[in-house]
Parts: structure tokens; sequence; C-alpha cells
């Protein structure tokens, strides 16, 4: 009967010990969440890759997504495969969000094909559209839109580009829609919607869908574009001088 009780004794002090290492480690799991009170948006190439800052080793990260990240002033290294590292340095408020666009450097040739690949193209626009908005203080101030740029549908993306226009292109803002259907009007009248509702003179940007440029009001009365014609969608127009 002694044996019995001291048995039964030695497996609750068991479920005891177990009960407790769970609730520790659940507090600790939930107080070390609480960590994680800022965010960065990351646009790179190529899109799998890993972040190391204070503690944090080897934090997977895939472009065109949000990611938890702690606050406070940190040196960020991102790693892939046959690509430099990238570093940068973030000094994130608690619960700030933070966009980042960088290609990194490829070193192999296996990493070179992969930053050629068509699928970063909306990347590569971002980032171009990133640096020519930098120090732009009266694009920041004259273009809501910018702000809301990126933004990823299952449809379409929005990134902000290089301006194409030759006026005045210092205070301009690119913005290029691509869709999923190259051909799809329907996609395009969403994009073009989503930019109406933020900014409802869309007019001041220089807009590419797919590539192609978009007119303004005043281009197409003046006729100072056509139709692409030919297969190409409705969309699509072309300046009569090229």
């Amino acid at each position: 009967m002694e044996m019995l009780n001291q048995k039964r004794n030695q497996i609750i002090a068991l479920f005891a010990l177990l009960a407790v290492g769970m609730i520790t480690f659940t507090v600790y799991r939930f107080v070390d969440n609480l960590k994680y009170d800022s965010t960065i948006l990351v646009y790179a190439i190529p899109d799998n890759l890993t972040v190391s800052y204070d503690t944090i080793k080897d934090q997977k990260i895939t472009t065109r997504a949000k990611h938890a990240v702690k606050s406070g002033s940190y040196t960020y290294t991102f790693r892939a495969k046959g690509f430099a590292d990238h570093q940068v340095k973030l000094d994130l408020k608690q619960g700030e969000e933070k966009k980042l666009f960088f290609a990194m450097k490829p070193l192999t040739e296996e990493a070179k094909r992969e930053a050629k690949r068509e699928k970063y193209n909306d990347i590569r626009e971002a980032i171009g559209g990133h640096e020519a908005t930098q120090g732009g203080a009266k694009i920041s101030q004259e273009s809501p839109l910018i702000n809301k740029l990126p933004y990823y549908s299952r449809w379409f993306y929005i990134v902000t580009c290089n301006p194409y226009r030759t006026t005045d292109r210092s205070n301009r803002l690119g913005v290029c829609i691509v869709t999923t259907d190259k051909t799809s009007q329907s996609q395009v009248d969403q994009a073009l919607s989503y930019l109406k509702k933020h900014d409802k003179d869309i007019d001041k940007y220089d807009i590419k869908i797919n590539g192609k440029i978009y007119p303004t009001a005043e281009e197409l009365e003046k006729k100072r574009v056509v139709p692409c014609g030919g297969n190409n969608p409705s969309w699509c127009y072309m300046y009569t001088d090229i």
C-alpha cells in the first residue's frame, strides 16, 4: 500500500512539474512575442532570404510581405544563398511600420540568373520608384498615393516607379500597374479604382499599365496619343511622336 501511495505521489509530482513547465513556456512565449512590436515590409530580390539582428538569427523573410520585428535600434543583415549580404540600420519605434526596398548583389551564376527573372519586375520598378522619390519633399506633399504604395492584390499590384514624362520629372511620381491577366480590362479598372480612391486627380501621375503608358485626359483630348491597335487591349496607348 505504501509503495502504491509513493508511486501515485511520484505521478502527481511529475504531472505538476509538466504543468509548471508548460505554464512557464507559455508565459515566456507570450512575453517574447511582446518584443515583436514593429513591422518591416520587405520588397527585395531575391524573394527567399533570412535576416539577423540583435539576438535574432536567420529569421525567414519573404518579399512582398510584412514581418514582425523588435522595436529599437539594430543593424539588420539580410542573407540569401549566392548573394552578398545586405545590411541596413533601422531605429524602429513601438508599433512603427517600415518599408524596405533593395536588390541584393548576386555572386554566383545561378544567383545572377535568379536576379534577372521576370517575376521580380515589380520589385525592380518599386526599387526605382523608391529611389526616385527619396528627398522629394514636394512629391510627398502633393502625392497622397505615395504612402499607399506598393499595393498587392490577388489580381494586380501597383508600385511606384520612375516617371516617364519629360516635364518636371523631379516633382512627378511614376505609378506602375501590373495585372495577372495582361488583357483583362476588369483588372485594370480595379487597379485604377484603387488609385482614384486615394487621389481623384490621377492625371498628375505618370501611370503605366503592364509597361504601356496611361494617357491623361489632356493627352487624349489633344490627340497626343493613339491606341496601340492590333491585338492589344483597349487601354494600350502610345505617343504619336514615337
